[in-house]
Protein backbone atom coordinates (compact mmCIF):
# COMPACT_ATOMS: atom_id res chain seq x y z
CA UNK A 1 0.00 0.00 0.00
CA UNK A 2 1.43 3.39 -1.15
CA UNK A 3 1.75 6.35 1.38
CA UNK A 4 2.47 7.19 4.75
CA UNK A 5 0.19 5.35 7.24
CA UNK A 6 0.04 7.02 11.03
CA UNK A 7 -1.82 5.36 13.87
CA UNK A 8 -3.47 7.56 16.72
CA UNK A 9 -3.73 5.83 19.46
CA UNK A 10 -4.39 6.41 23.26
CA UNK A 11 -1.19 6.33 25.34
CA UNK A 12 -2.41 2.79 27.24
CA UNK A 13 -3.00 1.48 23.75
CA UNK A 14 0.36 2.94 22.18
CA UNK A 15 2.16 0.48 25.38
CA UNK A 16 0.78 -2.74 23.19
CA UNK A 17 0.31 -2.52 19.88
CA UNK A 18 -0.69 -5.94 18.25
CA UNK A 19 1.28 -4.48 14.98
CA UNK A 20 4.73 -3.35 14.10
CA UNK A 21 5.23 0.48 13.95
CA UNK A 22 8.92 1.93 11.97
CA UNK A 23 8.29 5.61 13.39
CA UNK A 24 6.92 5.94 17.00
CA UNK A 25 5.30 9.58 17.14
CA UNK A 26 4.66 12.20 19.80
CA UNK A 27 2.10 14.89 20.09
CA UNK A 28 0.62 15.09 23.76
CA UNK A 29 2.49 15.90 27.12
CA UNK A 30 2.84 13.33 29.19
CA UNK A 31 4.83 12.05 31.65
CA UNK A 32 9.16 11.54 30.79
CA UNK A 33 8.73 7.79 32.03
CA UNK A 34 5.82 8.18 29.35
CA UNK A 35 7.94 9.45 26.70
CA UNK A 36 10.29 6.85 27.10
CA UNK A 37 7.90 3.83 26.97
CA UNK A 38 6.51 5.11 24.02
CA UNK A 39 10.08 5.62 22.32
CA UNK A 40 11.05 2.22 22.94
CA UNK A 41 8.14 1.13 20.78
CA UNK A 42 10.27 2.36 17.30
CA UNK A 43 11.60 -0.01 15.31
CA UNK A 44 10.95 -4.00 14.89
CA UNK A 45 12.97 -6.42 16.47
CA UNK A 46 14.74 -9.08 14.52
CA UNK A 47 13.33 -6.95 11.33
CA UNK A 48 15.11 -3.63 11.68
CA UNK A 49 18.76 -2.36 12.64
CA UNK A 50 17.36 1.17 13.72
CA UNK A 51 14.06 2.53 15.02
CA UNK A 52 13.16 6.39 14.58
CA UNK A 53 11.24 7.73 17.06
CA UNK A 54 9.97 11.52 16.85
CA UNK A 55 9.18 13.54 19.71
CA UNK A 56 7.03 16.93 18.81
CA UNK A 57 6.88 19.18 21.44
CA UNK A 58 6.79 23.06 21.00
CA UNK A 59 9.76 25.15 20.74
CA UNK A 60 10.05 26.44 24.67
CA UNK A 61 10.23 22.41 25.67
CA UNK A 62 12.61 21.62 23.11
CA UNK A 63 16.12 22.29 25.28
CA UNK A 64 14.10 20.25 27.80
CA UNK A 65 13.74 17.29 26.31
CA UNK A 66 17.07 16.94 24.36
CA UNK A 67 18.63 17.38 27.75
CA UNK A 68 16.51 14.32 29.25
CA UNK A 69 17.10 12.88 25.72
CA UNK A 70 21.00 13.30 25.71
CA UNK A 71 22.34 13.76 29.20
CA UNK A 72 21.53 12.10 32.09
CA UNK A 73 18.26 12.88 34.16
CA UNK A 74 18.41 13.31 37.97
CA UNK A 75 16.74 10.90 39.70
CA UNK A 76 14.65 12.91 43.09
CA UNK A 77 12.70 11.69 45.82
CA UNK A 78 9.29 11.24 46.43
CA UNK A 79 9.50 11.21 49.77
CA UNK A 80 8.15 14.74 50.91
CA UNK A 81 4.46 13.35 49.44
CA UNK A 82 4.05 10.31 51.52
CA UNK A 83 6.53 11.40 54.36
CA UNK A 84 3.29 11.37 56.86
CA UNK A 85 2.64 7.29 56.22
CA UNK A 86 6.64 6.63 56.15
CA UNK A 87 7.05 8.08 59.51
CA UNK A 88 3.31 6.48 61.25
CA UNK A 89 5.12 3.06 60.04
CA UNK A 90 8.62 4.23 61.55
CA UNK A 91 6.97 4.79 64.84
CA UNK A 92 4.42 2.35 64.44
CA UNK A 93 7.98 -0.05 64.70
CA UNK A 94 9.72 1.92 67.80
CA UNK A 95 12.28 3.00 65.38
CA UNK A 96 11.03 6.63 65.57
CA UNK A 97 9.75 7.75 69.11
CA UNK A 98 10.29 11.24 69.40
CA UNK A 99 10.59 14.39 67.10
CA UNK A 100 14.01 14.42 67.37
CA UNK A 101 14.10 11.31 66.24
CA UNK A 102 12.04 11.71 63.37
CA UNK A 103 14.08 14.61 62.65
CA UNK A 104 17.34 12.60 62.72
CA UNK A 105 15.47 9.69 60.57
CA UNK A 106 15.15 12.02 57.59
CA UNK A 107 18.67 12.68 57.39
CA UNK A 108 19.49 9.02 56.50
CA UNK A 109 17.23 8.90 53.30
CA UNK A 110 17.65 9.67 50.20
CA UNK A 111 15.15 12.76 50.25
CA UNK A 112 18.05 14.54 52.48
CA UNK A 113 20.52 13.94 50.03
CA UNK A 114 18.85 15.44 47.15
CA UNK A 115 17.66 18.24 48.92
CA UNK A 116 21.13 19.30 49.76
CA UNK A 117 21.60 18.31 45.90
CA UNK A 118 18.91 19.84 44.49
CA UNK A 119 17.50 22.46 46.93
CA UNK A 120 15.17 24.12 44.64
CA UNK A 121 13.76 21.76 43.09
CA UNK A 122 12.36 20.99 47.02
CA UNK A 123 11.49 25.12 47.82
CA UNK A 124 14.24 25.43 49.97
CA UNK A 125 15.75 28.97 49.26
CA UNK A 126 18.92 28.92 51.53
CA UNK A 127 21.33 26.01 51.96
CA UNK A 128 23.03 27.16 55.11
CA UNK A 129 22.59 24.56 58.44
CA UNK A 130 19.88 26.93 60.09
CA UNK A 131 17.89 27.33 56.49
CA UNK A 132 17.93 23.04 56.30
CA UNK A 133 16.76 22.56 60.07
CA UNK A 134 14.07 25.04 59.59
CA UNK A 135 12.57 23.26 56.39
CA UNK A 136 13.32 19.87 58.17
CA UNK A 137 11.27 21.18 61.21
CA UNK A 138 8.78 22.30 59.21
CA UNK A 139 7.97 19.59 57.07
CA UNK A 140 8.54 17.23 59.73
CA UNK A 141 5.78 18.73 62.10
CA UNK A 142 3.41 18.98 59.10
CA UNK A 143 3.35 15.34 58.70
CA UNK A 144 3.30 14.53 62.29
CA UNK A 145 0.43 17.13 62.55
CA UNK A 146 -1.56 15.21 60.22
CA UNK A 147 -0.81 11.87 61.68
CA UNK A 148 -2.04 13.10 64.93
CA UNK A 149 -5.22 14.65 63.39
CA UNK A 150 -5.86 11.06 61.77
CA UNK A 151 -5.62 9.34 65.02
CA UNK A 152 -2.23 7.63 63.95
CA UNK A 153 -0.13 8.80 66.49
CA UNK A 154 -0.11 10.42 69.89
CA UNK A 155 1.88 13.55 71.73
CA UNK A 156 2.82 12.13 75.39
CA UNK A 157 0.94 14.28 77.85
CA UNK A 158 3.97 14.89 79.76
CA UNK A 159 6.58 15.90 76.86
CA UNK A 160 4.80 16.84 73.79
CA UNK A 161 8.16 16.16 71.67
CA UNK A 162 7.30 12.44 72.49
CA UNK A 163 5.29 10.85 69.94
CA UNK A 164 3.08 6.99 70.64
CA UNK A 165 1.91 4.76 68.16
CA UNK A 166 -1.94 4.17 68.11
CA UNK A 167 -4.32 1.58 67.22
CA UNK A 168 -4.90 3.25 64.26
CA UNK A 169 -1.47 4.00 63.39
CA UNK A 170 -0.15 0.16 63.47
CA UNK A 171 -2.86 -0.83 61.39
CA UNK A 172 -2.12 1.59 59.14
CA UNK A 173 1.35 0.69 59.04
CA UNK A 174 0.45 -3.26 58.87
CA UNK A 175 -1.98 -2.86 56.09
CA UNK A 176 -0.41 -0.38 54.27
CA UNK A 177 -3.08 2.22 54.28
CA UNK A 178 -2.74 5.95 54.15
CA UNK A 179 -3.15 7.50 57.28
CA UNK A 180 -5.94 9.79 55.75
CA UNK A 181 -7.78 6.67 54.87
CA UNK A 182 -7.11 5.10 58.35
CA UNK A 183 -9.05 8.61 59.76
CA UNK A 184 -11.66 8.63 57.33
CA UNK A 185 -12.72 5.16 58.57
CA UNK A 186 -12.32 6.46 61.99
CA UNK A 187 -14.32 9.50 61.86
CA UNK A 188 -17.18 7.86 59.49
CA UNK A 189 -17.87 4.55 60.33
CA UNK A 190 -19.88 3.26 63.17
CA UNK A 191 -21.97 0.07 64.80
CA UNK A 192 -25.07 1.34 62.54
CA UNK A 193 -23.17 2.20 59.14
CA UNK A 194 -24.81 -0.15 56.85
CA UNK A 195 -23.13 -2.03 53.55
CA UNK A 196 -23.80 0.38 50.87
CA UNK A 197 -22.47 3.48 53.20
CA UNK A 198 -19.61 0.95 53.82
CA UNK A 199 -18.97 0.58 50.09
CA UNK A 200 -19.20 4.47 49.89
CA UNK A 201 -16.69 5.60 52.14
CA UNK A 202 -14.24 2.67 51.02
CA UNK A 203 -14.73 3.73 47.51
CA UNK A 204 -14.01 7.83 48.83
CA UNK A 205 -10.54 6.93 51.00
CA UNK A 206 -7.38 8.10 49.44
CA UNK A 207 -6.00 4.13 49.30
CA UNK A 208 -8.86 2.99 46.82
CA UNK A 209 -9.58 6.25 44.90
CA UNK A 210 -5.84 6.35 44.08
CA UNK A 211 -6.21 2.27 42.84
CA UNK A 212 -6.55 1.83 38.73
CA UNK A 213 -9.59 -0.12 38.10
CA UNK A 214 -9.18 -3.00 35.55
CA UNK A 215 -11.91 -3.13 32.80
CA UNK A 216 -12.88 -6.24 33.35
CA UNK A 217 -13.86 -4.72 36.73
CA UNK A 218 -16.21 -2.11 35.79
CA UNK A 219 -19.22 -4.72 35.12
CA UNK A 220 -19.15 -5.73 38.86
CA UNK A 221 -19.03 -2.28 40.25
CA UNK A 222 -21.84 -1.45 37.92
CA UNK A 223 -24.01 -4.72 39.52
CA UNK A 224 -22.86 -3.73 43.13
CA UNK A 225 -24.56 -0.35 42.38
CA UNK A 226 -27.41 -1.97 40.86
CA UNK A 227 -28.15 -4.49 43.56
CA UNK A 228 -27.57 -1.45 46.41
CA UNK A 229 -29.39 1.34 44.29
CA UNK A 230 -26.98 3.79 46.11
CA UNK A 231 -26.21 7.38 45.00
CA UNK A 232 -23.16 7.70 46.52
CA UNK A 233 -21.71 4.57 44.62
CA UNK A 234 -22.96 5.82 41.50
CA UNK A 235 -20.94 9.03 41.88
CA UNK A 236 -17.83 7.11 43.21
CA UNK A 237 -18.41 4.87 39.88
CA UNK A 238 -18.29 7.94 37.47
CA UNK A 239 -15.41 9.33 39.46
CA UNK A 240 -13.82 6.21 38.94
CA UNK A 241 -14.38 5.44 34.99
CA UNK A 242 -13.29 9.19 34.45
CA UNK A 243 -9.88 8.68 36.12
CA UNK A 244 -9.66 5.64 33.60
Amino acid sequence: MSGSQIIVSTIYQSFTPEFPGLNAIRAKKHTLDDVLQMMGRAGRPQFDNEGKAVVMVQDTKKAFYKRFLYEPFPVESCLPQVLADYLNAEIATGSVASMQSALECITWTFFFRRLMMNPNYYHLEETNADAVNRYLSEVVSGAVNSLIENSCVEQDPEDPLVLLPTSNGRLASFYYLSHKTIGLFTATITATTTIPELLAIVSVSLTVSSCLIRTARKILLILVCFFYNCACLWSNLCVFRSSL
